[in-house]
């Protein structure tokens, strides 16, 4: 879960965020065949949070939950490795390509383009 490889080094997508959209997104784009970098410390985002209403008890569970699992379970399986950092900086290239800063790690990545 992470990284797609692609052989020049430069991803046609680069996801930055694994919640429910990001997910979503990570997942379309494998089923397309493109060559994707996901960027997020956890998958699932917030939906995997309990929450609490006033006056209620807990609630494991949101609504759409069972549907991000299973965009989770088909990142897990498609990806070649998780990239469990943030973004430092989002820059854009002379030739039109991004480059992604990531926190803790020296080399960037390149993609075509990217998705927040």
């Amino acid at each position: 879960m992470g990284v797609n490889s692609t052989e020049n080094g430069v991803f046609d997508l680069i996801v930055i965020g694994g919640g429910p959209a990001g997910l979503a997104a990570t997942t379309t784009a494998l089923n397309a065949g493109l060559h994707v970098a996901l960027v997020t410390p956890d998958l699932g985002g917030k939906v995997g949070y309990p929450f609490q209403l006033s006056d209620q008890p807990p609630v494991d569970s949101v609504w759409g939950a069972d549907l991000v699992h299973q965009f989770e379970s088909f990142v897990e399986a498609n990806l070649d490795d998780h990239l469990k950092t943030t973004v430092q900086n989002v820059s854009r290239l002379n030739n039109g390509h991004f480059q992604v800063a990531l926190v803790g790690n020296n080399k960037p990545i390149n993609g075509r383009t990217v998705l927040v």
